[in-house]
């Protein structure tokens, strides 16, 4: 089973690992890096609708990055 990771926790681990202030700063990102993050986001446990609420970003985006 997956552990749920609460969104404080995963504003926290966005923030760790992508180094920015604000999760919504992935926005400002390069496609290629943004997808970095997003693929290593999704492998920590973070769900495409939260990384959705988190950062503004387009659902297919965040499907795609890999």
């Amino acid at each position: 089973g997956h552990r749920m990771i609460n969104d404080q926790s995963a504003v926290l681990m966005i923030k760790e690992i992508s180094g920015l202030e604000n999760p919504l700063q992935i926005l400002e990102m390069t496609k290629t890096d943004r997808n970095k993050l997003l693929a290593l986001l999704k492998q920590e446990g973070l769900t495409v609708r939260q990384l959705e609420r988190l950062t503004g970003l387009n659902r297919n985006i965040i499907q795609r990055a890999n």
